[in-house]
């Protein structure tokens, strides 16, 4: 089912009513938005919800740019693992099915670390999932122009759908068909050999990063929709410097910048405002 972006829970306050003649099939992003100077004032009114871009947009998720920056996150994560870890690039030889096969019979599934370290586990990883449901949210049509508010019902729905997405992209980064598993072999090789000896980087397999990714990202993606309602809003009211401005956003939701950039937006942009 589609609808007009002026849906009740995707407008902005102050949207300027939406023109009655909208078509159910599809959304059009207005070509001269609702614009906000430096101080926060309203200088510009929208036929609907301030936005940005100018687009026409089916109402929901829109899949293809979502996939697809979601593959380019994918290929930056893997291009800095190739650049800093000597073990990576060592493993990226050998049978690619026959060993994904038996990476995936090797993990451990009643371990809980997979021995990272502690930042890369706890820190990385989950701003990994705030980074992926962030990409969702700005590819979704309910999504993107939602503040905090959980007494939203469509704000709650995104969460649970950002839990979804941040999910099934842990899972395919730990075994899928592009993962580490597949890309420097993690887990190929037994934790010790029949001495009790190691054996090369150890299994290093385990289920903290199927969980950190989204148990602990999405609640670091509430805590950056906070910042920006609570924080970064009333002081871009108050700062008449865009640099300024644009360091408080980029500071006060670090993963959501990061996003963007893998949308080829700038890290301080936002949808609903300049």
């Amino acid at each position: 089912m589609t609808g007009p972006v002026h849906d009740p829970t995707n407008c902005l306050p102050d949207c300027a009513p939406a023109d009655p003649e909208d078509t159910p099939d599809i959304i059009t992003a207005p070509i001269q938005p609702q614009k906000t100077d430096v101080a926060g004032r309203t200088v510009g009114r929208a036929s609907c919800c301030g936005t940005n871009t100018s687009r026409i947009l089916r109402r929901g998720i829109q899949w293809k740019p979502l996939i697809l920056q979601e593959l380019l996150l994918l290929g930056v994560e893997h291009g800095f693992r190739l650049a800093t870890e000597p073990k990576t690039r060592r493993e990226l030889d050998g049978p690619f099915f026959a060993d994904w096969a038996k990476i995936i019979s090797n993990t451990q599934w009643n371990r809980w670390s997979d021995d990272d370290k502690w930042f890369t586990s706890y820190v990385a990883h989950p701003a990994n999932g705030a980074v992926v449901a962030w990409i969702y949210r700005q590819n979704d049509t309910r999504a993107r122009y939602l503040e905090q508010d959980f007494h939203n019902p469509a704000y709650r729905n995104t969460l649970l759908r950002s839990f979804a997405v941040a999910t099934v992209f842990a899972v395919l980064w730990k075994i899928g068909p592009l993962s580490e598993a597949t890309i420097g072999h993690v887990g190929l090789y037994s934790t010790v050999n029949k001495w009790g000896l190691p054996i090369r980087d150890g299994n290093r397999t385990g289920l903290n990063d199927y969980v950190t990714n989204e148990a602990v990202g999405i609640p670091l993606m509430v805590g950056e929709d906070w910042l920006d309602k609570h924080v970064a809003r009333p002081l871009e009211r108050r700062i008449h410097s865009p640099a300024r401005i644009d360091v408080i956003r980029v500071f006060t939701s670090p993963t959501r910048s990061f996003a963007n950039l893998m949308s080829f937006h700038r890290p301080w942009f936002r949808e609903n405002r300049d």
